[in-house]
């Protein structure tokens, strides 16, 4: 076997005397895909610099507490919360989803609540949708709700045209933080 030279043959090349970050050697990788037909590559492993160096996603998913978690205490999320596991207190999120498995016992300020598991406590949002399985005993205030006839709601329901405003005994102060914080 004679001695080759990788920067014909192979992405791991140094570029100007600089050795290649990981990101620099997917991106030469490819190219170097492209140019060559079969013939094992070796794997790429990204470095923790250069995941810290990576720029933000534009756009970000909701957060998730999965399966295997269980949480005591408040919970306040900016954008979309899908909770698999179990929390025992309150949440305030723009959109929250229990799934199936999933259980919330506290109270709720959202947009947008979906119920696929289980809920106990009170829920202030415009939209609440209990889904076919749910189990929900509470209190629901809503200006919008949809209720399956699979679902099972114990409970005291009350439409309003301001959900948020009623949570806490009116006390929206921390919608008007979100906003403030969203705008800065």
């Amino acid at each position: 076997m004679g001695y080759t030279d990788k920067s014909k043959s192979s992405p791991e090349v140094e570029a100007h005397g600089k050795p290649l970050t990981s990101l620099d050697r997917l991106k030469a990788m490819a190219g170097f895909m492209r140019s060559k037909s079969a013939g094992a590559l070796p794997p790429l492993v990204l470095s923790a610099r250069d995941m810290v160096s990576a720029p933000a996603p534009t756009h970000s998913g909701p957060s998730v507490l999965s399966a295997s978690v269980e949480m005591t205490g408040a919970l306040n999320s900016p954008g979309a919360l899908h909770i698999y596991g179990v929390i025992n207190g309150n949440v305030r999120a723009v959109d929250l989803t229990i799934f199936a498995g999933g259980s919330l016992k506290g109270d709720v300020v959202a947009e947008t609540v979906l119920v696929h598991g289980s809920f106990e406590g009170r829920i202030h949002a415009n939209r609440i949708q209990l889904c076919p399985g749910a189990v929900v005993r509470g209190d629901l205030v809503y200006a919008s709700l949809d209720v399956d006839a699979s679902s099972m709601f114990e409970g005291v329901s009350k439409r309003s045209e301001n959900p948020a405003a009623e949570a806490d005994g009116g006390d929206v102060r921390w919608l008007a933080g979100r906003a403030r914080s969203a705008t800065a």
